[in-house]
């Protein structure tokens, strides 16, 4: 698994283990810029490197980084964060994920067509709800599929005409650079935002994680 980060410090994305042996991955947004959202994002960090390697699922880390972040915050801000758990003796993944843009899974099936599975969040942002519940789901993963985790700076990258990049382009363009290694892949996409945005600044953090099975 590979990752690119574009110059920016309100995204995060990490891969941590969890205590029962799964492989976790996890990707986040903080609500704003700035001083305040790199020290936002930091807390977020030093809270996911410590709950993974004692936790056994997305669900029960999202709960205690939900628990032990919102009384810091007083309701300033908010977190959308993805985080997953690739169990490679069943080639399933485990994830919950609050407010987060929604993963893209590209399937490969046996006659190589690819299918599209998306995401969806299953809870509010972090720091959003006081009482907030992360639900937890799990999607089978088979050789070649492809995992696709980004933050709206993804999408909401603009063109001089003032177009949005959009979720949409970016699943086209998954679809077009889905062979080769995943580094390749994170490549291939960075290239194509940049040549739709025809050299103009991001105005978001811009954050891609690709994942790809084999």
């Amino acid at each position: 698994m590979e990752a690119l980060l574009l110059e920016r410090i309100g995204d995060y994305f990490d891969f941590v283990d969890f205590s029962n042996g799964l492989h976790g991955l996890a990707i986040a947004d903080v609500a704003g810029h700035g001083v305040s959202a790199s020290l936002h994002m930091a807390s977020i960090q030093a809270l996911l490197r410590t709950l993974v390697p004692l936790s056994q699922s997305p669900s029960e880390v999202m709960r205690q980084i939900h628990k032990l972040f919102i009384h810091n915050i007083r309701f300033e801000t908010f977190v959308t964060f993805f985080i997953g758990a690739f169990d490679s003796s069943t080639q399933t993944l485990s994830f919950s994920n609050a407010g987060h843009q929604p993963a893209l899974v590209l399937h490969k099936n046996k006659s190589k067509k690819e299918a599209l599975e998306m995401l969806w969040p299953t809870g509010a942002a972090i720091g959003l709800v006081e009482d907030a519940e992360f639900a937890e789901k799990t999607i089978e993963l088979n050789e070649e599929d492809l995992l696709v985790l980004y933050t709206d700076g993804v999408t909401e990258a603009v063109n001089p005409q003032n177009q949005e990049f959009g979720r949409e382009r970016l699943i086209e363009l998954s679809k077009q650079v889905n062979k080769g290694s995943a580094k390749q892949i994170v490549q291939k996409i960075r290239q194509g935002i940049e040549e739709f945005s025809e050299g103009r600044p991001f105005a978001d953090d811009t954050t891609i994680v690709i994942c790809k099975f084999k």
